[in-house]
C-alpha cells in the first residue's frame, strides 16, 4: 500500500507544474505587462462605476484599492511572490467590483476566467492558488449572503450554493487548462535552459582547448627551436668539416646532436602526453606495487650522472596504482629536483591507513612563494627556469599530477625546513593483494 501511495504521489507531482522560478528577464516581462494591465483595469473601474449609478463611496473605492495595489506590486524592493500575490489581488479585485457593478451579471463572471488565466503566466503556484481559492469562497460566501448582488437571474437566487458549484466547476476546468499550458511552457522552458547550459559547457570547452593549442603552439614555437637549431648546426659542421676532424671532435659533435635529439623527444613526448591526457584516454590500470623498489628502479634508468641521493628512509610500501603512471610521476619528479633543485637530495617513503606517501627532497633555493599556487600549471615554468641553463616544457609538474589524480592520489609542494623544496606524492595504499609486476614503460 505504502508503495503503491509513493507511485501514485510521483506520478502526481511529473504531471503538474514543478512551479520552478522563471528566469529573471522572462518574469519581469510578464510582470510589467500585468502591472499595465491593472492600470488599465483602474481607469475602466473608474468609468464603469460612474456610469453603473453606483453609490459614489463604491466606485471611488474599487480604482483607488486596485490602484494602491498596482502600485505595491510595482515595488521593486519586494520580493518576486509578494509582487505577484499583489498583482494577483488587484485582479482579483477587480473581478470582485466588475461583477458587483453589474449587478451579478453573468459575463461579469467571465473577467475571473481571466484572471486566472493571467495569474498562470507567473507559473508559481502561490499566487495560483489565491486566484483559484479567491474565485471558489467569493461564489460560496458572496452567493450565499447576497445573491442578488452576485447573480442576476433567478434560478442562480434562488440555488445559490448549486451555481457556486457550476462556477467553481468551471474555473476548476480551466485551472486543468492552464496547469496543462504551465507544465508543456515549463517544459519548453526547461529544454531551452538545458540547452544553453550545454551550448555555454560547450564554449568554455572549445575556449579552454584553444588556449591549450594556443599555449602548446607557442612553447614548441619557442623551446623546440633551441634543440632543432644545435642539431642542425651541428649537423652541418658535421657534414663540412668531418675528413678534417680527429675522432675526439666528431664524437663531440654526435654527441651534442644525440643531447639536442633526446631533449627535443622528452619534449615531444610531453606534448602528446598532454593530449592523451585533456583528451580523456588516460585509463589506469592499478596493481599493488612496490613503491620503494620503483623508486630505486627509476633512479637506476635516469641519464647522466646523478648525484648522490639518500634513501635512508625509504621504508618498503605497497601501492595500488598504475606501474607505467607511477613511474613516469618519480621521473618527471626525481628530474625536476636534478634539474632545478640543489643536493643532497632524499627520498623517503612512509604509509598512513590509506596512503604510502613518498617524499622528494632537496636542498635548493625552493620555490619563490609568489610561484607555488602556478606550480603544478601547465607550461608554468618559474622566471629563474626561464632564464636559467635548464630547459624544458613547463609540464613535468602539471602532467605528473594529472596521472596521480588519475589514480586516486595527489602531488603537493611543502618548503623543505632550513631551506630547499620537499614534493610529496599521495598513493592510494594497497592493502591484502599480492604485488604486481615492476617493469613498466613511459608510455600511457
Amino acid at each position: 500500500m505504502t508503495q503503491t501511495r509513493s507511485r501514485v504521489r510521483r506520478a502526481v507531482l511529473e504531471a503538474v507544474p514543478r512551479g520552478a522560478a522563471l528566469p529573471q528577464r522572462a518574469w519581469l516581462a510578464r510582470h510589467r505587462g500585468i502591472v499595465v494591465l491593472l492600470w488599465v483595469h483602474v481607469g475602466a473601474l473608474a468609468l464603469v462605476g460612474a456610469a453603473t449609478e453606483e453609490p459614489l463611496a463604491v466606485w471611488v473605492l474599487a480604482p483607488v484599492v486596485v490602484a494602491a495595489l498596482t502600485i505595491a506590486a510595482g515595488r521593486t524592493r519586494l520580493g518576486q511572490t509578494t509582487r505577484a500575490l499583489l498583482a494577483t489581488m488587484g485582479l482579483l479585485a477587480s473581478s470582485a467590483f466588475l461583477v458587483e457593478f453589474f449587478d451579478g451579471l453573468i459575463e461579469a463572471h467571465f473577467h475571473f476566467f481571466f484572471t486566472v488565466a493571467v495569474v498562470s503566466l507567473y507559473q508559481c503556484w502561490t499566487p495560483y492558488f489565491l486566484a483559484v481559492g479567491f474565485v471558489l469562497v467569493h461564489h460560496l460566501a458572496y452567493g450565499t449572503l447576497l445573491p442578488g448582488h452576485a447573480y442576476n437571474h433567478a434560478v442562480a437566487i434562488d440555488n445559490p450554493w448549486l451555481f457556486a458549484f457550476i462556477h467553481g466547476g468551471a474555473v476548476l476546468a480551466e485551472s486543468v487548462a492552464c496547469l496543462v499550458f504551465w507544465k508543456v511552457t515549463e517544459e519548453a522552458l526547461d529544454a531551452e535552459r538545458s540547452t544553453h547550459e550545454a551550448l555555454k559547457r560547450t564554449n568554455d570547452e572549445l575556449s579552454r582547448a584553444n588556449v591549450a593549442v594556443a599555449d602548446l603552439v607557442a612553447m614548441l614555437a619557442h623551446d623546440l627551436r633551441t634543440p632543432l637549431v644545435s642539431i642542425i648546426g651541428y649537423s652541418e659542421m658535421a657534414l663540412e668539416g668531418w675528413p678534417e676532424m680527429n675522432a675526439r671532435e666528431q664524437m663531440g659533435s654526435v654527441s651534442k646532436i644525440n643531447a639536442a635529439g633526446h631533449r627535443l623527444h622528452a619534449m615531444l613526448d610531453d606534448a602528446l602526453t598532454v593530449s592523451v591526457l585533456d583528451g580523456g584516454g588516460v585509463r589506469p590500470r592499478p596493481v599493488p606495487v612496490r613503491v620503494d623498489e620503483a623508486v630505486r628502479e627509476v633512479l637506476a634508468t635516469l641519464p647522466g650522472d646523478l648525484p648522490v641521493v639518500h634513501l635512508d628512509e625509504l621504508r618498503a610500501a605497497t601501492a595500488c596504482v598504475d606501474v607505467g603512471h607511477l613511474h613516469q610521476a618519480l621521473t618527471n619528479v626525481l628530474t625536476n629536483a636534478v634539474k632545478y633543485g640543489g643536493g643532497p637530495f632524499e627520498v623517503r617513503c612512509e604509509e598512513d591507513p590509506d596512503h604510502v606517501v613518498v617524499r622528494v627532497v632537496d636542498s635548493g633555493h625552493g620555490v619563490a612563494a609568489s610561484f607555488v599556487p602556478h606550480l603544478f600549471e601547465r607550461f608554468s615554468r618559474a622566471e629563474e627556469a626561464r632564464t636559467g641553463d635548464q630547459k624544458g616544457t613547463g609540464l613535468g609538474l602539471y602532467i605528473t599530477r594529472s596521472l596521480l589524480l588519475a589514480n586516486d592520489g595527489d602531488i603537493t609542494y611543502e618548503p623543505t625546513p632550513g631551506g630547499g623544496s620537499t614534493f610529496r606524492l599521495a598513493l592510494p595504499r594497497a592493502v591484502g593483494a599480492a604485488v604486481g609486476t615492476q617493469s613498466a614503460v613511459r608510455a600511457l
